[in-house]
């Protein structure tokens, strides 16, 4: 799975914020209020990718367990498949 299209992120005082950018910044009419793992799994959606991948990329980053961290990437992956964001 990969996004559709890509994002850029900034830092707008505690928060962290996606924009579409490139050929498809259209199909997505919105921006993207993240949190760090959030932004840590939108970068690595930016190429093709798998959950399992994910997972264990941000066990490095972050503390817990493969269970918890499986729950936030597929939490937050359905969302993105809500808006469409995701080709797999």
């Amino acid at each position: 799975m990969k996004l559709k299209c890509e994002f850029e992120t900034t830092e707008l005082g505690d928060e962290i914020i996606a924009v579409p950018v490139g050929d498809n910044a259209r199909s997505f009419g919105g921006v993207l209020n993240l949190n760090d793992s959030a932004a840590a799994i939108l970068k690595l959606l930016q190429k093709d990718t798998t959950v399992e991948k994910i997972v264990s990329a941000l066990l490095e980053e972050y503390e817990g367990t493969t269970e918890e961290m499986t729950a936030v990437v597929e939490k937050f992956i359905d969302k993105l498949r809500k808006e469409n964001l995701l080709s797999e």
